[in-house]
């Protein structure tokens, strides 16, 4: 037995491994044959032996790349001719293992493994452990682990316990019971990494690691970078539709307010300057009516936004039935600009006049008008209007239909 356990340890301190990766946990599971060479195999009473089977669990963390700590759970039946007796035991150790592992290329992976803990008993026989069901006790592992196959022999060196008979109507006498045993273990390992994975191996996955993930990043920045250029292209877009569209209004980007024309020459501070025609006008007096010819030049000044002071004079001429004579007016008013409409806009006249012609005496009167600015550019506009002259004497009360010119400055 020494000399297997001694060529056993001397090949795992010789071969050459590979090692696992740092930093992770494997899981071991290996079916357990005890006392395998026979030791108990003649001893007196069947309930000495130690002969058995049974599975470990260990739990191990790679500290390096070459050795882990865990803990370690396992279940051993004993066999008991006849099926007489029955005993179970279930260690529960810390463990340590090491991996004698260099830079060579043979796939046999030689390993040691120790442990310290506890062993808990349950029987089914005449006898009880007068002692507890509780041993301490360690173990000690040397094998190989080929891929992820394992092969081990084990000694597990616990605490002896002593029997006792269950009734003194048995007829035994006690006895002391070995609990230390010999096993050979086999089974196989979860995670962890590969054995087979050489040095060269290790550093070419880590350098295609790293090259996948510069490759990922190279193409998260590169959708970023379209993402960003077709953000641009639509703004581009749209800030060239909105220049097409004020081009075609002319308007300007500060005309925003919907109350502005042109290039908002009808704003506080602004002038502006009028000439308008009415070639055709209707006088009702009794049940006739006349012709007569209108000329009217205005001026003015935007005191607010959309409100003017305006003052002008005009001049008309009017034929009755052969009859002409010419008429003066000079006024003083306010002109109105109603919301815009496109490119023009609406707007209405009230003006107080005095008016002489040469077949009456000076009279005053109030006229009123409604016209549309039709804007050619910023800075001219025609206007049409409307306008209704009502006298405060008995003259009468006149309608006219002109069309004038505006200038803004």
């Amino acid at each position: 037995m020494r000399k297997i356990l001694v060529c056993t340890v001397f090949a795992a301190m010789t071969a050459s491994v590979f090692s696992q990766e740092q930093g992770k946990f494997r899981l071991n599971f290996d079916a357990v044959y005890t006392d395998p060479f026979g030791f108990n195999s003649g001893v007196a009473d069947p309930v000495l032996t130690n002969i058995g089977f049974g599975f470990n669990l260990q739990l191990g963390y790679n500290l390096l790349e070459n050795m882990n700590v865990g803990i370690r759970y396992g279940h051993r039946q004993t066999v008991v001719p006849k099926n007489i007796y029955s005993d179970m035991s279930f260690p529960f150790l810390t463990t340590f293992s090491y991996y004698f592992a260099n830079s060579g290329k043979n796939l046999l992976v030689p390993f040691v493994s120790g442990g310290f803990g506890v062993y808990r008993y349950l029987y089914h026989h005449p006898y009880k452990r007068e002692d507890g069901n509780i041993r301490f006790g360690g173990m000690l592992t040397a094998g190989f682990e080929i891929q992820r196959f394992r092969l081990g022999i084990e000694y597990n060196l616990v605490q002896n316990s002593l029997l006792a008979p269950q009734s003194e109507s048995v007829g035994v006498d006690p006895l002391s019971k070995t609990n230390s045993y010999f096993a050979v273990t086999a089974g196989f390992y979860f995670g962890g990494g590969l054995w087979e994975e050489t040095a060269d191996q290790r550093i070419a996955r880590r350098e295609t690691k790293i090259q996948k993930q510069h490759e990922a990043e190279r193409q998260r920045i590169a959708r970023q970078e379209a993402q960003i250029q077709r953000q641009h292209e639509i703004e581009s877009q749209r800030i060239a539709h909105r220049e097409t569209s004020m081009q075609r209004n002319a308007i300007t980007p500060q005309q925003t307010d919907k109350t502005s024309v042109g290039n908002m020459p009808i704003n506080k501070g602004n002038f502006f300057a009028n000439a308008s025609a009415s070639n055709l006008g209707l006088i009702f007096i009794d049940d006739e009516s006349y012709l007569n010819f209108n000329l009217t030049f205005y001026g003015g000044y935007y005191l607010i936004n959309n409100l003017a002071l305006v003052s002008g004079v005009g001049f008309q001429r009017i034929s009755i039935s052969g009859d002409s004579f010419n008429s003066i007016a000079l006024d003083v008013g306010a002109r109105y600009y109603f919301a815009t409409i496109g490119d023009g806009g609406f707007f209405a006249n009230g003006v107080l006049g005095l008016s002489k012609s040469g077949r009456s005496e000076a009279e005053f009167g109030l006229g009123l008008g409604v016209g549309y600015s039709f804007f050619l550019n910023n800075r001219v506009a025609i206007e049409p209007i409307a306008n209704l002259v009502i006298p405060f004497s008995d003259s009468p009360i006149a309608f006219t239909l002109g069309v004038g010119i505006s200038v803004f400055f």
